[in-house]
């Protein structure tokens, strides 16, 4: 019996953002494009691409994934490359999303209604100090 060896590559991530870089950078994902894994009632979920060709800026599969190893570094060192570009739109996104969560930033509105009127101040200022201590003035009355 003659048996030719199968040659079946493909690459898988659970990093959504790598594969959001991969594909806007022209690598295309598999079909189906997204599996899950269940093992021990814990589910995984992987990206998977096997289209190892160049994409729409030249580069091969393996090239555009070193890419986005180097993260910051390439995009310093090739600020005007589309992938770089691609790469930074994608950081910048996390970091601004993260902003959300913080609280000490002195950026946070807050409002208070007294008397039928709605008023606002930055949070931790004199005047929300002042708002709130005369919001709660009129409540224990």
């Amino acid at each position: 019996m003659n048996k030719k060896p199968i040659n079946f590559e493909y690459f898988r991530t659970s990093d959504t953002k790598c594969a959001s870089f991969l594909i806007a950078s022209g690598h295309l994902p598999m079909s189906p494009p997204l599996i899950k894994h269940e093992k021990d009632g814990k589910v995984k979920a992987f990206w998977q691409f096997s289209d190892f060709k160049l994409n729409n800026h030249g580069r091969k599969f393996g090239e555009s994934l070193r890419i986005w190893k180097q993260g910051i570094d390439f995009i310093e060192k090739n600020p005007t490359d589309k992938q770089a570009l691609i790469m930074q739109a994608l950081k910048t996104y996390d970091f601004l999303t993260d902003q959300l969560n913080r609280d000490d930033l002195d950026n946070t509105i807050v409002f208070y209604t007294i008397e039928g009127n709605t008023f606002s101040a930055l949070k931790g200022t004199k005047k929300e100090k002042l708002l709130k201590e005369k919001y709660n003035g009129r409540r224990r009355k």
